[in-house]
């Protein structure tokens, strides 16, 4: 019956913390790998990967330092800052996406431990109702009782001075007539 059932819940509650807990150990473990790789990424300092992308096509291009001559040179210098202008924007915006995954890694950690707060919470509260209910139920019976037993002694006491009456207004009337 309802024991059956709380202790459905309280295993259901059980298995969802767990999932739960399991997904958030997953979620920092990918979160902490993303990490490290944005830090080395940083380490190497702003506009690192513009720059290694840029002495890839200046040396596809066939030339690495000796194409920096003339106009030619002009252009590619003129790419490599348009290059490294990108790569720092873009690495502005990997640190505030790398500063909005932390916030929510904090988030998700603090929703975690209230999830299992409030199961444990929702577990003394059904604990708490089951405990009342059955209270109430005792409490009840023992009411009924009271009362069954208060009737019939008030009932008894009325008939037993109700035949001392007879009785005595029989004698009463057996001496007058005699």
């Amino acid at each position: 019956g309802e024991a059956g059932e709380a202790g459905v819940r309280v295993n259901a509650q059980r298995k969802l913390a767990m999932e739960l807990n399991k997904l958030s150990q997953d979620f920092r473990k990918q979160q902490k790998d993303y990490l490290q790789k944005l830090k080395s990424q940083q380490d190497r300092g702003p506009g690192a990967a513009g720059i290694d992308g840029f002495a890839q096509f200046s040396r596809g291009g066939g030339g690495g330092e000796e194409s920096f001559g003339g106009a030619g040179g002009l252009m590619q210098i003129e790419m490599l800052n348009r290059a490294e202008t990108v790569s720092i924007e873009r690495d502005r915006e990997v640190m505030k996406i790398l500063e909005s995954v932390q916030d929510l890694a904090a988030v998700m950690k603090d929703l975690s431990t209230l999830i299992i707060d409030q199961g444990t919470i929702l577990d003394r509260i059904d604990y708490n109702c089951e405990a009342v209910a059955a209270s109430v139920e005792q409490g009840r019976e023992e009411l009924v009782k009271a009362e069954k037993h208060q009737k019939n002694s008030a009932a008894i006491m009325c008939i037993y001075l109700l035949l001392v009456m007879i009785v005595l207004m029989l004698v009463i009337v057996l001496f007058e007539k005699a």
